[in-house]
């Protein structure tokens, strides 16, 4: 068995579950999928997404050791029960070397927020709760063909601020206007500031759902979890710099990204 810790945020989780499927798949191991709360995601795996069986599923309780230096401590004391074990977090892709010394093993234990393999293949198909996806077919379902998905991320990722402007956004979004009158923008941020001075910058051109932006409790999540699959049917999307969010929500769709910068 091949068991995966996702760490970090929404996306970077979905990308390392994703990694996990595919070199599950690649090693002809069952995948099991450890999924621990903590302050920056803190809801379980099945508060979002239909479990459908592709892989086992075990949920734990919010754990002071996945929030700290001390991770690397805790790693290394479960690590003892596998035959090999691998912290992937500077590090986000796997070499071929690395995968070849994983086949044969009897049980591997992974933790990464990265896609560190199967880059190249789709994203695991994640299936948001029933509550959630009607209320991603109820904001979709205002789209047209040249919406055109936009996520601003701000809180506390400085480089991705500092990088994709809000004046980059506003550049980009008029060019994308003045070769289509019609477009329609659906706008994704964790930024009540932001969406207002958007709004008043493009009036109803902007869709956008109203959601709770805590990242501590559940309701924020599933929120975050609507955004990103608007995003994703969306026909492309201005990202922000070195977001996983961005980059995920383009993977869910297949479409294109591009990033403010």
């Amino acid at each position: 068995m091949l068991e995966i810790e996702p760490m970090a945020g929404l996306a970077n989780k979905m990308r390392a579950i994703s990694a996990a499927h595919w070199l599950a798949k690649e090693l002809d191991q069952e995948l099991r999928v450890t999924w621990t709360p903590y302050r920056g995601l803190n809801c379980l795996y099945t508060d979002l997404f239909t479990h459908g069986g592709e892989f086992h599923l075990r949920e734990r309780p919010r754990d002071p050791f996945h929030e700290s230096s001390l991770f690397r401590y805790y790693f290394k004391v479960k690590a003892l029960g596998y035959s090999k074990s691998l912290q992937l977090i500077t590090t986000d892709k796997l070499a071929q070397d690395q995968v070849e010394c994983l086949r044969g093993q009897q049980r591997i234990l992974i933790a990464s927020p990265h896609q560190f393999f199967g880059a190249d293949k789709p994203l695991f198909r994640f299936r948001p709760r029933e509550e959630i996806n009607e209320r991603i077919e109820a904001t979709t379902g205002k789209f047209r063909d040249n919406t055109i998905g936009v996520h601003i991320r701000r809180g506390d990722h400085a480089i991705s601020a500092s990088t994709s402007t809000t004046l980059k956004f506003v550049e980009m979004m008029k060019g994308y206007l003045e070769r289509d009158p019609d477009t329609l923008f659906f706008l994704s941020t964790d930024s009540a500031t932001e969406e207002q001075r958007l709004r008043e910058e493009f009036g109803p051109r902007i869709i956008a759902n109203q959601k709770e932006l805590s990242r501590n409790s559940r309701q924020g999540i599933a929120d975050a979890v609507l955004d990103l699959f608007c995003l994703s049917r969306t026909v492309k999307i201005i990202g922000s710099f070195y977001s996983s969010f961005s980059e995920v929500a383009a993977r869910l769709g297949g479409i294109p990204l591009e990033v403010a910068s």
